[in-house]
């Protein structure tokens, strides 16, 4: 189960997929339904590898508690599927459900016209087993139910598991989907245009040792719109980049002080050259972004 919830959280803390997902999605919902996921399955596992209680009280709560960790289990794994539009179907662990709500949702008054009315035995209370009692109220008859703890365990984890399996298939379904909207638009390819520009100012800022080369403005201009261009790209792509925007913010200032800028060449050509490397770094950015939406080989598939 770790290394499901591992692959899971590996998908949506991806960059590709986390900032679309916390834009467009629950993202909310996703992180507090996985957590819970995780967070009942140990409760679980406690159950499994600990000692039972000798005294009654104790008795009560780990079987109250080992069926409310299940039931909410199912309530979290149902949630994550609903907050990223997934479907998900529990028929096979909804006895346990049922089970969860006959002894610890709604005990004394289980229904709403036929009533039935559940206690637990409580000389029956061990690890593996319990016994409840059930009685209806449109006749005498009463029912005991004898529940293998073992068993429903087993069943939960194997349904669960398989759910969680299917998750991590349609989240590598969701992220195919969007490299193939942007099949065939690689970012770097605009840099082309980007790079000459500067090169071309840097030669002719350099051919114009005292004075400042003409056309500047126009292609500060230039720069900073082309620049824009492929930011924009990036954030069409929804691509998480936090960690770059010390990168941006340093291009967006060199663009704006060259743009004050009346000193000599030199002191702009020195400019030019910051942002000629600013630049680059976002160039290598760009190449891991265009790599990241890169479809997979189909023979690798």
């Amino acid at each position: 189960m770790k290394d499901i919830l591992k692959e899971i959280l590996s998908h949506i803390n991806s960059k590709m997929l986390r900032k679309r997902l916390m834009e467009c999605y629950n993202w909310k919902q996703i992180t507090s339904s996985l957590r819970v996921i995780d967070d009942t399955q140990l409760g679980i596992e406690h159950y499994k590898n600990s000692n039972y209680p000798d005294e009654i009280g104790g008795k009560y709560v780990y079987t109250y508690g080992l069926l409310q960790m299940l039931f909410v289990q199912q309530d979290a794994v149902i949630n994550f599927g609903e907050s990223l539009r997934f479907k998900c179907k529990i028929e096979d662990i909804k006895e346990i459900r049922d089970i969860r709500n006959d002894i610890v949702g709604h005990p004394t008054k289980r229904g709403i016209k036929n009533c039935y009315h559940n206690y637990l035995v409580q000389n029956s209370l061990n690890k593996v087993s319990f016994e409840y009692l059930t009685t209806k109220n449109s006749n005498d008859t009463r029912k005991n139910i004898v529940i293998n703890i073992k068993d429903i365990i087993n069943k939960q984890e194997i349904a669960i598991k398989s759910i969680l399996n299917y998750y991590i298939k349609e989240l590598m379904k969701f992220e195919n989907n969007i490299k193939e909207e942007f099949e065939g638009k690689r970012i770097t390819e605009e840099f082309t245009v980007l790079d000459n520009y500067i090169i071309s100012v840097i030669q002719n800022l350099k051919s114009n040792k005292k004075a400042l080369a003409p056309n500047i403005d126009e292609d500060i201009t230039n720069i900073n719109s082309k620049y824009l261009e492929i930011f924009r790209e990036i954030e069409n792509r929804k691509v998480s980049f936090h960690l770059q925007k010390d990168i941006f913010r340093d291009i967006e200032e060199l663009i704006e002080k060259i743009k004050k800028s009346e000193d000599s060449s030199g002191e702009i050509l020195n400019l030019f050259y910051d942002l000629k490397k600013k630049i680059d770094e976002f160039k290598e950015f760009c190449i891991y972004i265009d790599d990241l939406f890169e479809l997979p080989d189909t023979e690798t598939l």
